[in-house]
């Protein structure tokens, strides 16, 4: 079908993973002490979107994939959804941070689709603090948000290519439920 789709002039840009947790485990308590999670402050909002900004420059996601795409504005795209996240109810339920000494080095923002369904929908952490487990505090601390919400299970979306993300969903319960292609074509 991928083949079928570029012979007439679509673009195989990505593919996004999706992971499901169904929340029936005991979700680990511990992760570093180095930082703390905590609930979004509106006055973080502004260092939210700059994290996203840093965090998805060389991301190789669909609209960087694609040359006819200005990069910049590409980065620029998850900067405006993080604000969103932070602003809008509809976009995002809970947005959680990360601070180090005091400084944020993340956030994790979370929708409830329905009901049962939360999703993870975005996260970003400075390049500074990749490595340390901050991602992990992330899906710890929002599997326990969600769990106090009253869903039934998590959904998390990563690319196919982002192993390290996919390392510390299964370790926490996460299994792979479903995978889609992105594709582009231009009509000029």
């Amino acid at each position: 079908m991928i083949h079928a789709m570029e012979a007439r002039g679509y673009q195989l840009m990505d593919t996004l993973l999706y992971l499901r947790n169904d929340l029936e485990s005991p979700t680990p308590a511990l992760y570093s002490d180095e930082f703390n999670v905590e609930l979004l402050n509106p006055s973080d909002i502004p260092l939210v979107v700059k994290i996203a900004e840093e965090s998805f420059t060389a991301y190789k996601g669909h609209y960087h994939n694609d040359p006819r795409l200005d990069p910049v504005k590409a980065m620029k795209v998850y900067g405006s959804w993080a604000e969103r996240c932070c602003i809008d109810p509809s976009v995002a339920s809970c947005v959680l941070v990360a601070k180090n000494a005091g400084k944020l080095v993340g956030f994790r923002a979370i929708r409830i689709n329905s009901s049962k369904e939360a999703e993870f929908i975005l996260a970003g952490v400075t390049p500074a603090m990749r490595g340390k487990g901050i991602y992990r505090a992330f899906v710890i601390e929002g599997l326990n948000w969600c769990k106090a919400a009253g869903v039934s299970y998590v959904l998390n979306s990563t690319l196919l290519i982002n192993i390290a993300v996919q390392k510390v969903c299964t370790k926490l319960g996460f299994y792979v439920m479903d995978s889609y292609h992105t594709f582009h074509k231009w009509f000029d």
